[in-house]
């Protein structure tokens, strides 16, 4: 609770403000979510902020149980570095995130936090919305959202072939054997 207080005094959270916030080693340097969302938020005349927390791994879980005891917190955003080693720290973890082994929301239910994969879900729902017979499907690259993007794909083209494509071909396949299908 100590580091929780350290980082409201540092962000300057008032002390009923209800807050989300989107983690990772430095959001504050560049992210575009606190103004985005604080935006839309004030359009919406929604009370709530985001904020942007930097933190270094070694502070991350006792980060993590700070928000869970806060009363006036209710979700994140997660960015790099944080997107899998988060993951042992939260309550909950969606099925489909699970099996990608990362998450990019969390969001606070009572004092339970679940992880969630946006990139996923946001992929899945472009996908449906193609109505022909996919036979083959090409996939570029292995980044960050790759690993949601081929799940996604491959659920929803369970009989087209795959083709894979990235500059650094041990990468693909390091992540490809992390995605489980079933």
């Amino acid at each position: 609770m100590q580091f929780l207080k350290y980082i409201e005094n540092k962000l300057k959270i008032k002390p009923k403000q209800k807050f989300v916030t989107i983690i990772g080693e430095t959001p504050s340097r560049g992210a575009r979510s606190p103004l985005l969302w604080n935006n839309a938020y004030k359009k919406m005349k929604i009370k709530k902020k985001m904020f942007p927390l930097d933190v270094r791994k070694k502070n991350l879980k006792k980060l993590v149980s700070s928000l869970r005891s806060n009363p006036n917190f209710f979700g994140s955003a997660i960015t790099m570095p944080y997107k899998t080693s988060i993951i042992k720290y939260i309550d909950e973890i969606d099925k489909d995130a699970k099996k990608i082994n990362s998450i990019n929301t969390i969001v606070k239910q009572k004092s339970r936090l679940i992880g969630y994969n946006t990139d996923y879900m946001g992929s899945v729902f472009s996908l449906k919305l193609i109505k022909k017979k996919i036979k083959s499907v090409l996939i570029l690259g292995a980044g960050g959202v790759a690993k949601a993007c081929i799940l996604s794909a491959i659920k929803s083209f369970k009989n087209s072939k795959f083709y894979f494509y990235n500059r650094n071909l041990k990468k693909l396949n390091l992540d490809l054997n992390k995605i489980r299908i079933n």
